[in-house]
């Protein structure tokens, strides 16, 4: 899967993704401005070395999408603090981890953009991209960005 900020992961699955879904995620998405942001600092999970991102447009969108389909418990778990991040490494031992974060510091800050969300679901083989939603309004900083940063939110299947 490309890089990107999860929304909320697992979402509801291809064979009851209705149309009236589709339509409040798309409601939701114009209703948040796309944003341009920096990356610069790192995080840690167990196993995990991540970018926190300097906007509150992601954690926003989590829990609009939390409030709208309380039924999709964030990694099956009811009291989850969902933390918005860009995971870097996932499973790496701690020499690797600590090679990427110094790696990855050079280039510190790291601007991005998020002009939409992106539906996956994973096929049984990849992640495939199912729908885009455009984010509404203009950019809401004028910061000039690389184009192309997703927030997602990956259904388990297709």
């Amino acid at each position: 899967m490309s890089a990107h900020i999860t929304i909320l992961y697992p979402f509801i699955s291809g064979a009851t993704l209705s149309h009236q879904v589709l339509d409040e995620i798309a409601t939701i998405c114009r209703e948040v401005p796309a944003v341009e942001f920096t990356f610069a600092e790192f995080g840690r999970f167990p196993g995990v070395l991540w970018l926190r991102p300097d906007t509150t447009m992601c954690s926003r969108l989590v829990t609009r999408f939390r409030a709208r389909w309380p039924e999709c418990l964030p990694y099956g778990q009811s009291n989850l603090e969902v933390i918005p991040h860009l995971t870097i490494t996932d499973g790496a031992s701690d020499a690797i981890a600590a090679q990427a974060q110094a790696d990855v510091a050079q280039y510190l800050p790291m601007k991005a953009a998020v002009f939409a969300v992106t539906l996956v679901a994973f096929d049984g083989h990849a992640w495939v991209r199912q729908h885009e939603f455009a984010l509404g309004h203009e950019l809401a900083a004028p910061e000039s960005a690389p184009r192309g940063t997703r927030a997602t939110t990956p259904n388990p299947s297709s």
